[in-house]
C-alpha cells in the first residue's frame, strides 16, 4: 500500500480507538513507521541512491513489518510510566495498521522475525493498484464519518485546553 492509504487507515485507527489528539498524531506517524525505519537501514552504508534503493527492496517488509515488533509496547504498562506507555500505544497501533494493509497484499507481512518466509498475505490488491485507489477511496469515507462522529469529543478537548 502507498503511504496516503496507510496515513488514512492509521488515522482511522486512532479515531476507532478514541485517542486524545496527540495520539492522533503518534498514530499517523506510526502508520508509515515500518517502512521509514526500512528507508533509515537502507540508507546506512550506501551512497549512491541506486544502492538504496537496491537495499531498500532487499529488506523492505523484513524485520520492521513483524507484528511481534509492534505488540510490544501494550506488554510494557508495568515498566513505563503512564504517559509513555501512551504514547508508545499510539505509536504501534499506528504501526499495526500499517501492518494489517500490508498484508492485504501479495507480497504480505512476515510471520517470523529475521526470516522471509512464512508469511501472511492475503491478496486483495497490489500496491498502487485500481483496487488500492478504491480501497483508498473507501478509507476517506470511513475516515470521513469517524470524524464526524468524533469531532464534538475533539472540540471539547480543545475547548478545555484553552
Amino acid at each position: 500500500m502507498r503511504w496516503p492509504t496507510h496515513h488514512v487507515f492509521g488515522l482511522g485507527a486512532a479515531l476507532f480507538f478514541h485517542l486524545p489528539p496527540q495520539g492522533l498524531a503518534l498514530a499517523l506517524l506510526g502508520s508509515v513507521l515500518p517502512d521509514l525505519l526500512d528507508q533509515l537501514w537502507a540508507s546506512l552504508g550506501s551512497a549512491s541512491q541506486t544502492a538504496r534503493q537496491r537495499a531498500f527492496a532487499a529488506i523492505h517488509r523484513g524485520s520492521s513489518h513483524w507484528l511481534g515488533l509492534w505488540l510490544l509496547p501494550f506488554l510494557a504498562e508495568k515498566y513505563c510510566p503512564a504517559w509513555l506507555l501512551e504514547a508508545f500505544c499510539a505509536l504501534a497501533l499506528g504501526a499495526l495498521s500499517h501492518l494489517l494493509l500490508d498484508a492485504l497484499t501479495p507480497r504480505g507481512i512476515p510471520l517470523l522475525p529475521f526470516f522471509s518466509r512464512p508469511r501472511l498475505a492475503i491478496p486483495l490488491c497490489r500496491t498502487g493498484s485500481a483496487r488500492e485507489l478504491v480501497f483508498f477511496l473507501l478509507c476517506c469515507l470511513g475516515l470521513g464519518l469517524l470524524l464526524w462522529r468524533a469531532w464534538p469529543e475533539y472540540l471539547a478537548l480543545l475547548a478545555g485546553s484553552l
